[in-house]
């Protein structure tokens, strides 16, 4: 069963859930992003997150274009190595990554009681944030999580990442997205398997099956975005960074993140304000 929301009800859906909200755990609170309690661990695809290839830039261009105020912090989890020993790196290294980023987000916490914290994930930066959520102590929740591009299996198990979610999983896909296409089935997905092109930024996650139903409750926080013309008339062009471009990240990705006073999230086919 595919959990992708058919076009024209995904951001419906999407904002269901957000006035839906949720239980809290601890002393966290709902996003505020315009405090400097609020912060957004960005964890860029392989090879990037340097001065030459960090197309975390673009998005934290777009999240301040519209207004974000908040820190935005690139997680450096690479190899240094380059794009495909960063993507092929073993999962045993990535979860040693992903536990350094779960210290920073302990690390804001313990400094701001009730701090907001959001992820993004490009590609195999997606394994890094859903192996963070894994190993999140239980009595803490992330706010919104953001996956571009994942390069994960489609089948990849979330239940255990999305029990660390507060708000929603927002993932963005594409079949025109060529490294996803060509390359991962080549080299096989980020959490080392051989999935062929059956991977999250291509076809969304798939909820496992048969369903009980926490599993149901749990994947109700999964908000899935095909690529359309409304995204292309934002500046995603469908290929693998298409999501990173800054036009696209104010329009779509920051009003998921961005929750003081109006959120103007653009229902497919409506023209741009």
């Amino acid at each position: 069963m595919s959990a992708t929301i058919p076009k024209g009800r995904r951001l419906l859906v999407a904002a269901a859930l957000l006035a839906a909200g949720g239980g809290c755990i601890g002393p966290q609170r709902a996003a505020t992003p315009t405090e400097t309690d609020d912060v957004v661990f960005y964890c860029d695809g392989a090879g990037g997150g340097g001065p030459l290839t960090n197309w975390g830039a673009g998005v934290e261009q777009g999240l301040k274009a519209d207004g974000y105020e908040g820190d935005f912090r690139n997680f450096r989890w690479h190899t240094g190595l380059g794009i495909i020993p960063d993507h092929t790196t073993s999962v045993d290294y990535k979860r040693r990554k992903a536990r350094e980023l779960v210290t920073l987000m302990r690390q804001h916490w313990r400094r701001y009681p009730g701090g907001s914290v959001h992820l993004i994930g490009l590609s195999a930066g997606s394994a890094i944030v859903i192996f963070a959520l894994e190993q999140l102590p239980a009595n803490y929740q992330v706010d919104q999580v953001i996956l571009l591009g994942s390069s994960l299996s489609a089948d990849y198990d979330l239940r255990p990442a999305l029990r660390r979610v507060r708000g929603e999983m927002h993932v963005f896909s594409s079949r025109r997205d060529g490294v996803l296409n060509l390359l991962v089935p080549l080299v096989g997905s980020a959490d080392r398997q051989r999935t062929g092109s059956r991977v999250a930024g291509r076809h969304g996650f798939i909820m496992p099956t048969p369903a009980n139903d926490e599993t149901e409750a749990l994947y109700s926080k999964l908000v899935q975005y095909d690529w359309d013309e409304d995204r292309a008339a934002a500046g995603d062009t469908g290929l693998h960074t298409g999501a990173t471009n800054p036009r696209f990240v104010q329009e779509f990705i920051a009003p998921l993140i961005n929750r003081d006073g109006p959120r103007h999230i653009r229902l497919p086919g409506a023209p741009p304000q």
